[in-house]
């Protein structure tokens, strides 16, 4: 596999079909020094594509923990907002946004949750407006994810480095689909397809979703004008964008309020560099009352107390088990990927763009209608190929919508 030539397609995607760059446009690439080929790569192609101003704003693992594991506590709980506040500038000016993932799945294992806690929250709460605007889906953005030592070994433990990596970068470009002659169209069709389910689904306008597995039991109540989305969505301009790469999912906005049962998660999740695994959470009145978890407990307590909307679910996400990217058969240990192999929740800020004149409305205008907000938002992953669900219409009428893990429809 010549890798160079299918970052240089991957860049593409991230920059053609990712954020559709316009001419001159401002974009902001947040990235992190293991990825400095993509970057390059990726800078180059935009300003060739028209770009007026690549802002590169780079992260580096080791100082990122050397902070978190030295600095006076203090210290983590001051965030200068500098950066952050030009960035938010940026985007008013109709910036794109590309992120750039690079998976160190350990890389905090070590750091006390207390401080990662601390640092998360303040983080969170500097970056609130960055975040609404990102949510509102008021400018173009999109996340990829780029293949690190770290994470290969994670995936791959018993290969060799170089093979895992190159086995892992197949694996990634098989999801993105960049590994196929043509990706920009293999995109087109694969944003139709999800675009086709979600107005399938909006033609029933569901009052409840009910969920059933052996890991799952839960009544989730949807609010009033909800839209289901998926695929590509458009910005405050009408400009058509990929929010991520790859993605498999059809999503929506639960009533905050309006959630009761119980899950246990289905795949591990990744918080802050640290592993949290069979963990299970309880709803009662959309409320999470109690969780557990094998490891990372204390990690995801921190972000469940980040602030009052944390405890409470902000999406509902549906993904058939018999996805491409389930199909691998793999556990990537990054959300991004695991998200579009499973069907999954998010606690934590919906995305207003999932209520009818969402973009348009208050935060106060969004508390009332049962929207949540907060400045976390987490994905999970709930679903299994025993994963029962069905949609209960205004009137009464219920449809089969899952059946053994995939559509029924």
């Amino acid at each position: 596999m010549d890798n160079l030539s299918m970052l240089e397609k991957y860049a593409d995607l991230i920059l053609k079909k990712g954020i559709n760059l316009q001419p001159n446009q401002n974009v902001i690439l947040k990235s992190n020094t293991d990825a400095m080929d993509l970057n390059r790569l990726i800078v180059k192609r935009a300003y060739e594509l028209g770009a007026f101003h690549v802002y590169v704003d780079i992260g580096d693992d080791e100082i990122s923990r050397l902070h978190l594991s030295l600095a006076p506590e203090e210290a983590l709980e001051k965030f200068y907002t500098y950066k952050i506040d030009g960035f938010t500038q940026m985007l008013k000016e109709d910036a794109a946004l590309i992120s750039i993932a690079c998976p160190n799945i350990d890389l905090f294992k070590d750091i006390s949750p207390l401080r990662l806690g601390k640092s998360n929250k303040a983080s969170a709460i500097a970056g609130k407006e960055f975040g609404s605007i990102i949510s509102n889906q008021d400018v173009c953005w999109t996340i990829a994810s780029y293949v690190t030592d770290e994470w290969a070994r994670k995936v791959f433990p018993d290969l060799e480095l170089s093979y895992a990596k190159e086995k892992l970068w197949e694996k990634v470009y098989e999801a993105t689909r960049v590994n196929l002659k043509d990706p920009i169209k293999a995109w087109d069709e694969q944003s139709s397809s999800l675009l086709n389910r979600c107005a399938k689904l909006n033609e029933h306008n569901f009052k409840y979703l009910e969920y059933t597995s052996s890991t799952c039991n839960l009544k989730i109540e949807l609010v009033e004008n909800h839209v289901w989305l998926g695929g590509s969505g458009k910005n405050k301009n009408g400009v058509e964008f990929i929010p991520n790469i790859p993605t498999e999912e059809v999503f929506t906005v639960n009533d905050k309020f309006g959630i009761d049962g119980s899950v246990k998660s289905t795949k591990p999740l990744n918080l802050s560099g640290v592993m949290v695994t069979n963990f299970s959470f309880d709803f009662k009145d959309g409320r999470i009352v109690d969780f557990s978890a094998e490891t990372g407990y204390e990690v995801l307590k921190n972000y469940l107390d980040i602030d009052e909307g944390a405890r409470y679910i902000g999406e509902v996400a549906l993904v058939p088990f018999d996805s491409p990217i389930s199909k691998t058969n793999m556990i990537f240990e990054n959300t991004l990927f695991d998200e579009n192999a499973s069907c999954h929740l998010a606690f934590g800020r919906a995305y207003p763009s999932c209520i009818k004149g969402g973009d348009k409305m208050s935060e106060d205008a969004l508390s009332e209608a049962h929207v949540n907000r907060s400045l976390t938002h987490i994905d999970f992953m709930i679903g299994s190929d025993d994963l029962s669900i069905f949609g209960i219409e205004q009137d009464g009428k219920k449809i089969e919508v899952f059946k053994k893990g995939n559509w029924a429809f």
